[in-house]
């Protein structure tokens, strides 16, 4: 800025020299009109001598052709130069304007924390690149102006300070600009890696935390499981159930390890989705445990029905041929030994099982 300040002021300089300069030369001109109408008078004088009237005009002609010249030249020059101060004018307000709006963008992603693992940040900092980007592209007409420009001034320059210091200043803002358009590329990249995994970890933790929540209750709620048929059958849809819901969720389960080991190695909060993902991990360990533990809670009860009804099965049976022969008339008749028989067995199946 201060180059180009210096270079405009440089201009007016010169302009206001040339001004001075034209000044003194209308004064030129207005004495050679006071000589022509002096040569009149003169001729006058001499009783309209036309050798001397011929003599003064030639001389008068003869300095007021390359005066007119001159003065062509020095309108010509200024013209020149009134335009170069509009341009330097033009030029230093246009770099004005990218010079602020570059500042602006190197601040804003000075600010730009690093890319993150969780899914609705990363959406929220897609957006703010993409303003960002927007603001790249609206101002790289004003840099290929300035460039232009610059480039233009620097031909007409000589070598020198003045010709140094413009071009170290347009080094500077090139090197800036360019940056700024690397940093904003490698962002955009890192963005493109990290929000498809960040999606995916947050599709799986969305389809599996509220499964979790609902079995975690539900397991909770069960009762202890009862020794007759109804209830083992109602188990055994609810374990088949659980297990179902296991089988669908494994994909999510696996997604969500896959997406946060992912996470870990792209972004640098990868903490937070780690974490998140090791609790559902726990949870889901748990939750896989107690379904097992219930199942195999359940055969176990179902085996010992069964152990129990093949012990029950002989004694009902023993039970009902006492109560029979019990209940049937006692006859002390011919067949007393038979009788006699009849009752030692039921005695003997008396004492085995009791």
């Amino acid at each position: 800025m201060v180059e180009n300040v210096q270079l405009k002021c440089s201009l007016e300089t010169e302009l206001i020299s040339r001004f001075d300069f034209s000044n003194n030369f209308f004064l030129i001109r207005y004495d050679l009109e006071a000589v022509q109408d002096t040569g009149l008078q003169l001729v006058e004088c001499c009783d309209g001598n036309p050798a001397v009237f011929a003599a003064v005009n030639d001389k008068v002609s003869t300095l007021k052709v390359p005066l007119e010249k001159v003065a062509s030249q020095i309108e010509q020059r200024q013209a020149k130069l009134q335009e170069a101060i509009l341009q330097s004018q033009e030029f230093q307000d246009t770099l004005n304007v990218f010079t602020d709006k570059l500042g602006e963008l190197e601040d804003n992603m000075t600010k730009m924390l690093p890319v993150s693992s969780v899914y609705d940040v990363v959406r929220e900092q897609n957006k703010v690149l993409e303003c960002a980007s927007d603001d790249v592209h609206q101002l790289e007409p004003l840099f290929e102006k300035i460039t232009k420009s610059a480039s233009e001034t620097l031909t007409t320059l000589e070598s020198g300070n003045e010709r140094d210091e413009l071009q170290a200043q347009i080094d500077d803002l090139t090197s800036r600009w360019d940056e700024i358009n690397k940093k904003i590329s490698d962002r955009k990249e890192k963005l493109d890696q990290v929000t498809p995994v960040a999606k995916k970890y947050a599709e799986a933790v969305r389809s599996l935390e509220p499964w979790i929540s609902v079995t975690e209750e539900k397991l909770a709620s069960l009762d202890p499981i009862s020794c007759d048929e109804k209830t083992f059958s109602r188990e055994e849809k609810i374990i088949e159930a659980l297990n179902t819901g296991i089988t669908e969720h494994q994909p999510d389960k696996e997604g969500l390890n896959e997406c946060s080991q992912t996470l870990s190695e792209l972004a640098e909060d990868a903490q937070v989705t780690q974490a998140e993902a090791k609790d559902l991990n726990k949870r889901w360990n748990t939750l896989t445990a107690d379904v097992t533990a219930r199942e195999k809670e359940l055969e176990n009860v179902r085996n010992e029905v069964k152990e129990l009804h093949v012990i029950l099965e002989p004694i009902e049976e023993s039970l009902e041929q006492a109560g029979n022969i019990l209940s049937a008339p006692a006859s002390y008749g011919t067949n007393i030994n038979k009788s006699s028989e009849q009752l030692r067995k039921v005695e003997v199946s008396f004492y085995i099982y009791y």
